[in-house]
This record gives structure tokens, sequence and C-alpha cells, in this order.
């Protein structure tokens, strides 16, 4: 999709005079607005177009056309100065000196005006600038008017469609002077815009046009007025100085090369080429500078790069690469875990696995322990002997083309755990209970590692809301570990869990009937059931406290009916 740039700048303006909604006494002229300049070399595509005589336009490459929907009575016009009864005065130059359009472009009061005022046929570049002042009038009801700024890339083309909503090959909108059609936006004073052309894959041949393009217009529509088009300036892009920078290095036989150029000056994307010479066969330059491949002969090649930017802008400069001999390079990535924890016996993979950059002897690559007392290789699997480094290294022998490969080595730590993460976790099955319901706990007990546990003690001291004689609790679930022995019993939870490996978990069920507070006044305040997980005080292992226990709440709510039906509500808190 083609982007074009625009951007808006104010200018102190010279006063005008009024519009049709000053007493409606002038009358509504429509005019086409129309850039002058001549075709021929770049140099030759500026143009300066003040509207002195527009009559001149059509002779110099300009076309204009009313498409209006229906047409009405005018097109664009000569603009009227004050003297001669007119709304405003010319920006510049002689006080007529401007085009003008207005509502008469169509009749009624719902018609479409689409009148259009093209430039010659232009190289447009990347670059472009278009400038022009335009206004309405600055007295009496402003009726909003609308002025299109429009693209086309097909050459000399002139067509603009053939009815009001149609835009023909002008289909790039460039700029949109108050496109909502609300009061209060067009200019009431000379203001000028600039747009900078921006996003042409190419120099293109093409037109920009006017457009002055109203909706609900006409003489009794509720849009459409007069504006006036002044000093509509375009300056070509002028080329910079291009330079080519960067340093391809030395390239080595059968293994694969990049190196990026750069360049200052282009306006947009840069395209690069060679322009002479040859590069090292078995590489390219892409057009977005970068000279990759997989050189596949010995020696120096001299070459030209020349960089193009998209506004048919250049510059080049002249490199060599020199494509030495191949040696034989192993390369062995750091260990995607670089520490683990240490289990006699234990095996892991190698991973990443030692390359070998193309081409190569073709001899397989071979693993090996250096340090045997820690760890063994054995093919790409590594077996745990003790805690400590191990060293892993990676060898590849040569042959009658390519030296051994230098040995590369990467490392392992083997770490013996020293805490286990303790957490337990306890829910219940209800939020609402009344004296005499029984309550179901769920406690559940983690170890998240690193170590294994070991005499792991699990507390729940019931409260005196519940009563201990009706409680019961069992080991429902195991994962990774084994239920205590016994798994079940009543009362409090007081067990010790013999082992609880890493990663391993324990799920309990605890059955407990609520009682009455030993205060009455305490029968419906919140009922709290905690329970607690802990290491023994010799276990040598660390656990961070903070998961070590967990609290359950439910709220005992009367059992007492209102007259209305209703069950009472909980008391309030204090």
């Amino acid at each position: 999709m083609l982007s074009i740039g625009c951007s808006e700048i104010q200018r102190t303006a010279t006063p005008g005079g009024a519009g049709r909604g000053a007493g409606k006494t002038l009358l509504r002229i429509a005019a086409a607005l129309l850039f002058a300049g001549t075709s021929g070399a770049a140099c030759a595509q500026a143009f300066t177009e003040n509207f002195d005589n527009i009559s001149t336009l059509p002779g110099s490459g300009w076309f204009l056309q009313n498409n209006s929907s229906p047409v009405g009575s005018t097109s664009w016009f000569q603009g009227t100065s004050i003297a001669n009864g007119g709304p405003f005065d010319a920006y510049n130059g002689a006080a007529n000196a401007y085009i003008a359009a207005n509502y008469n472009n169509t009749t009624g009061g719902s018609g479409i005006i689409s009148t259009w005022l093209a430039t010659p046929n232009r190289t447009l570049r990347n670059g472009d600038v278009l400038t022009f002042y335009t206004r309405k009038h600055d007295l009496g009801t402003d009726y909003p008017d609308r002025l299109e700024v429009r693209l086309s890339t097909n050459g000399a083309s002139t067509n603009v469609g053939a009815a009001g909503n149609n835009v023909g090959d002008f289909t790039t909108l460039l700029l949109s002077i108050n496109p909502t059609l609300i009061t209060g936006v067009y200019p009431r004073i000379w203001t000028q815009y600039t747009i900078t052309l921006s996003g042409l894959p190419a120099p293109t041949s093409g037109r920009l046009a006017f457009r002055y393009f109203v909706t609900s217009a006409g003489p009794s529509g509720t849009n459409s007025d007069y504006i006036g088009i002044d000093n509509v300036v375009y300056t070509p892009y002028t080329c910079p100085t291009l330079t080519v920078s960067g340093t391809p290095g030395v390239g080595t036989w059968g293994q694969a090369y990049s190196a990026t150029l750069t360049q200052t000056g282009a306006l947009g994307a840069p395209s690069y080429a060679i322009t002479a010479g040859n590069l090292p066969p078995g590489l390219t330059l892409s057009p977005a500078g970068v000279i990759s491949g997989t050189p596949d002969t010995v020696g120096t090649f001299n070459f030209t790069v020349t960089v193009s930017d998209n506004s048919g802008c250049s510059g080049s400069s002249a490199y060599a690469i020199t494509i030495a001999q191949a040696n034989q390079t192993l390369t062995f990535p750091p260990q995607t875990v670089a520490s683990r924890w240490f289990e006699p016996a234990d095996t892991f993979a190698i991973e990443p696995l030692a390359s070998s950059a193309e081409p190569n002897s073709g001899s397989p690559i071979v693993y090996s322990s250096l340090d045997e007392n820690v760890c063994e290789v054995g093919g790409t699997t590594v077996t745990m002997v003790a805690a400590g480094t191990c060293h892993i290294a990676a060898n590849q022998a040569g042959d009658m083309n390519f030296s051994d490969a230098a040995q590369v080595v990467v490392q392992v730590a083997l770490v013996t755990p020293t805490e286990a993460d303790l957490r337990i976790e306890k829910t219940t099955d209800a939020t609402l209970v009344r004296i005499g319901d029984t309550v179901a706990y769920s406690i559940v007990v983690h170890n998240d590692g690193p170590a294994n546990a070991s005499n792991v003690r699990v507390l729940d001291l019931l409260p005196d809301r519940l009563d201990v004689a009706t409680a019961v609790w069992q080991c429902v679930d195991a994962s990774g570990a084994d239920c205590p022995d016994p798994d079940s019993d009543v009362g409090d939870i007081d067990i010790t869990i013999g082992a609880l490996p890493r990663y391993s978990s324990l799920t309990f069920e605890l059955l407990a009937q609520v009682i009455p507070a030993a205060d009455p006044q305490d029968d419906y305040t919140p009922l709290d059931n905690t329970a607690n997980v802990a290491l023994p005080k010799d276990s040598g292992l660390t656990d961070p406290p903070e998961n070590n226990q967990s609290t359950a709440s439910v709220l005992v709510i009367p059992d007492e009916i209102f007259s209305d039906g209703f069950e009472a509500p909980p008391q309030r808190l204090e």
C-alpha cells in the first residue's frame, strides 16, 4: 500500500471578504485549482503557480473537470477580489490572482460537488514536496467546505471517474482538509499546507490533483461555500550524496559467510547491487546489503557495490573479499541446564550437542568426561558419580583436508540440594455452617523440592469449636510418596511422614462436628482451623517458612427462623 505523509503549517494571512453566509449577496462561483509546471528532466520538474491567469493552465498541461452530480453552472474560476465584490483577495500578486470554486459547482441542495484540478504529468519521487495556500471567507455563516489532494501513479492519465463519488486513477488520498464537513475547520485566512511524498517504490510517472469535494452541497444545501487556492509550489527531491560503508571480512572455503553493508543518505529503504567485478563464487548480495552464502573457491575477489534509494539516487564503493583455506571448527554451546541436583547414578543427556562448521572431515564428534570421579560419559549420556563440577569435552578427528578440531569443553554443576520447600494447603467444603454440622477439611502436604525430606511432621490441633471426640481423619491420596502407617485415626492430626520425596504430595481428609463456643456470645463468630507442616529440628535441610501453615475459615450461622419465614442472617462482626 502506498503511504504518503502530510503535515500542516499555518501561516500569517491577509484578511478576506465574505462568503455566501454573509447576506448571500455574493454569486457563488466554482473554480478548478490547477498546478502549473513543465515536463522534462528532474531539475525542470519544479514549478510555482500563482494563478495570475487561469486560462493559461490547460496549455501548461493542467487538467480541469467538473464531475459534480448534478453539474452546476460553474467550475474552477479566476478569483474575485474584494474590490470586485469577492470575499477575499489573493495570498500574493494581484488581488484576483488565485483560483476559486464555490457552491454553484452543483445545483439544488443535495448535490455532490466533485471538481478536479490535476497537475501536469510529472516523474514523482519520494521526497518531492508540494505546498499551497487555501482559505474560505471569514465573515457570516460558515457552510462547511472540503478540499482533497489525491495522487495517481498512472502516468499522464486524466481518469477521475465520471460521477461525483468516483476518483478514477486518483485512488491515493494525500490530504483532506475538513474531511468530516463540520463548521469552523476549513481555514478562514490564507493557510499553507505541505505534502511530502513517501512510500513510492520507485520514481513514478503520475499526477497530483486538487479535488473540491462536498456532499449535501448546492445553493440551498447545508454544505459548500467558496474556497480559494494560491501560491502552489512543487519542489522535486534533490539527491544527497549516498555513501556505502562496511568491511567485508576474510571468508573460509566451505563455511557459511555473512557480512552486512550499510549506507548513509538514502531516502526510504535502500537497495544494494553489484555493478562491477564479481563476488567470490557461492556468495550473493541481497538488496538489503547482506553478503551471504558458502564460498567454494579460494582467492581474492574485487567488486563494486552501488546503493540506490527509491527516489532514484545512488552511490558506489569498491571492495575485495579474500576466501582462505578451511579449518575444522567445533562449536559446543553452554548446556541448557547448567546446574543439576546430584543423585547417585542419575543420568542426563548432553543438550545442546556440539556442532561442526561445514565443511568438515565428516568424522563423528566424540564426547568424554574430564572428571571421571564426578561424572562419566557414554555416547551423549552423562552419569552422575559425585557432587562437583562435571567437565564434558567434545573432539572431532581430522583427515587429509582438515586438521583435528580444537577441543571444546562445557561444564555442568552437580549440586547436593540443601532445601526442601514444604507447603501445606487447607480447604473446607463449606463456608456457612450451623452448630451440630460436620465440616469436611482437605489438607494437602507438598514437597516442592529440590531435596528429599524425611520425618516430616503434619499437625492440626482442632480448635475448641470442633468436637475432638467426633473428629476422624484419613490419608486419601498419595503422589510420589506413601501414606503414613496408620493412614487414619480420630481426634487431632499429629503424624510423622517418614519419607516425602521432592515433588511428592499427600492428601488428608478431616471430618469434625461444630459445637457451641465456651462463651455463648462467640457461637456465631468465624471458626478458624489451622494445619502446619515442618521438618524435624535435626533435619539439616532448610525450609522457607512462608507456606508451612494454612488456615481454613467457616462462618457459623444461627438456625433461628424469623416470623416471615426467612433464616436469620449472620451476626455482624465488630
